[in-house]
């Protein structure tokens, strides 16, 4: 196996779907994987580490309950993944945590993949970046490599083949007059914005498409807390504070004060949000329930 094979075989992996439903599980498995290759850890019991990986799947994942278990043996389908037990695995079957416990299930990166990696360990950075971009919006990327406990490459590539409109951000920025929905953010260094950014509802990973009616301008921070699923906005633009976030007073100087009331509103009607974005959103990122 060479690396364009690798990557190759990244790209082609599909996670389980269900129409837009998200199921990064199989993201998470790798991930996970290469920060504990990094360090020394080529095979990872089942028993051992399901709590880290559902800890990935809680702090990334929908708002549903985690489970890593079919993940962990589907992977085998896709060619980069094996997985010893003390019986044999049939990638084909449902496992549950308890049957994989049981059997002392380890999984390990194929004997290929592990050659690849021993010899070029930057493909760890690459392959991990590969991952990232096809599956999450970059205000996460940090913070899912953190927890993953990968760390980057200096020489790591942009990989994605993603096309990506490169008029959405203004055309985003302007329908919202260049200050951010939630807060009025807005600084400039002499013409030039910094902190406000174009946030997807619907993620560019999930085929929201880089149109203004799927955008909302949100200063750096905002975003980071949309995409976490820490707020929503509903339909008629009021923005609801979920039930998991806490924190002390900047959590209400930031967030808690602005629950319940109206984000503001792009210029034109034209540009409103559609629906299904933000149902989307709803479904897909917000977690919790809406607090009163």
């Amino acid at each position: 196996m060479t690396a364009k094979e690798l990557f190759q075989k990244i790209e082609n992996i599909k996670p389980w779907k269900r129409g837009d439903e998200r199921a990064p599980h199989k993201p998470f498995l790798i991930l996970y994987a290469l920060g504990q290759w990094q360090r020394g850890k080529r095979k990872l019991a089942y028993f051992e580490h399901e709590e880290a990986l559902k800890d990935l799947f809680r702090d990334f994942g929908p708002d549903r309950k985690p489970t890593m278990a079919n993940p962990f043996t589907r992977l085998i389908t896709d060619g980069i993944w094996d997985v010893q037990a003390n019986k044999l695995i049939d990638r084909r079957v449902t496992y549950s945590d308890k049957d994989l416990r049981s059997t002392r299930a380890e999984g390990s990166f194929t004997p290929e993949v592990s050659n690849l990696l021993n010899n070029n360990p930057n493909l760890i950075s690459q392959v991990a970046e590969q991952v990232l971009e096809m599956h999450f919006p970059e205000s996460l990327h940090e913070s899912l490599l953190l927890a993953a406990g990968i760390q980057m490459g200096a020489e790591t590539k942009k990989l994605s083949k993603s096309s990506r409109d490169p008029n959405f951000r203004n055309q985003v920025l302007e329908a919202y007059e260049r200050k951010c929905a939630v807060c009025n953010y807005q600084i400039r260094r002499d013409d030039t914005l910094v902190g406000i950014e174009a946030a997807h509802i619907k993620w560019h990973q999930f085929k929201g498409p880089d149109v203004v009616q799927n955008g909302v301008a949100l200063c750096s921070l905002h975003h980071k807390l949309y995409d976490f699923g820490l707020f929503t906005i509903t339909e008629d633009f009021r923005l609801k504070v979920s039930t998991k976030a806490n924190g002390n007073e900047s959590f209400h100087d930031w967030l808690l004060r602005f629950n319940d009331q109206t984000i503001n509103r792009p210029q034109s009607k034209n540009f409103y949000p559609e629906p299904e974005y933000i149902n989307w959103q709803v479904k897909e990122v917000f977690k919790g329930g809406y607090r009163e």
